[in-house]
């Protein structure tokens, strides 16, 4: 009786409600082309600042989450809790003050992942890179929108710390700063290229981080939304050279 109570379909039945969407590793799989940068390099800041270009602003009530995307196509890669389960559009603020609607393609709330769809456009992708290849001490960045939306993408710069598993689920632990507000942003590391997104950290009342962060590994979130990453490698110069975002 207890297992049934706690089963969600269960609950939206007897309420009335519709039940939540499915997990999205039961889903058809979904093929995203992404990009990564042909040269192993140091991230430049050229290159930082073109992944603060990808980075959005999701508003939510009284509060916000980032994102970044990660299709030309328009994908946009957050949290679970930052833009729910529902039909309701996903408003997402860019650097320049727009703000474009999307639509929730699929979720995962075990791993806190969520896809979204935007606009119909051209978008500058940020480039991804493999988080299996990171050691501790390695030099990783994060960008978010901390605290307050008048601090949107803000780069914050740290070491990896060790690696984690909590609930049979792999996790990155950096110093990086973060605080409330940067879920869902990117984790770079030093070619700049996205390996990881921020899921949580300690904090001081909830909202100032003070150091002990974990991330989701990019190849968790794909798993776990069911995407099959479809990657092309794109030499830097030609990267940087994309037009800056501006849906149709």
């Amino acid at each position: 009786l207890r297992n049934l109570l706690a089963d969600e379909r269960f609950a939206a039945a007897t309420s009335g409600k519709a039940p939540p969407p499915a997990s999205a590793t039961s889903l058809l799989p979904f093929v995203a082309d992404l990009v990564t940068v042909a040269e192993e390099a140091l991230a430049s800041s050229e290159l930082i600042d073109y992944v603060r270009r990808a980075v959005v602003t999701i508003p939510v009530g009284t509060g916000h989450g980032s994102g970044v995307i990660v299709s030309g196509s328009g994908l946009l890669l957050t949290a679970a809790h930052v833009v729910g389960v529902g039909d309701t559009p996903v408003e997402a603020e860019l650097e320049d003050g727009r703000r474009a609607k999307g639509k929730i393609l699929r979720v995962d709330r075990r791993t806190d992942v969520a896809l979204v769809q935007r606009e119909a456009g051209n978008y500058r992708p940020a480039p991804v890179g493999p988080s299996n290849a990171l050691r501790i001490g390695d030099t990783v960045f994060a960008i978010g929108t901390p605290l307050a939306q008048r601090f949107g993408r803000t780069l914050t710069k740290g070491v990896v710390s060790a690696f984690r598993t909590e609930a049979a689920q792999r996790l990155i632990q950096s110093d990086v700063t973060v605080h409330a507000g940067h879920s869902g942003g990117p984790l770079l590391d030093a070619n700049g290229r996205v390996v990881a997104r921020t899921r949580s950290g300690v904090a001081l009342g909830g909202v100032v981080g003070v150091g002990l962060n974990t991330f989701v590994p990019i190849e968790s979130a794909w798993t776990a939304l069911g995407v099959t990453p479809r990657v092309s490698r794109v030499p830097l110069a030609e990267l940087l050279a994309r037009p800056i975002d501006g849906g149709a």
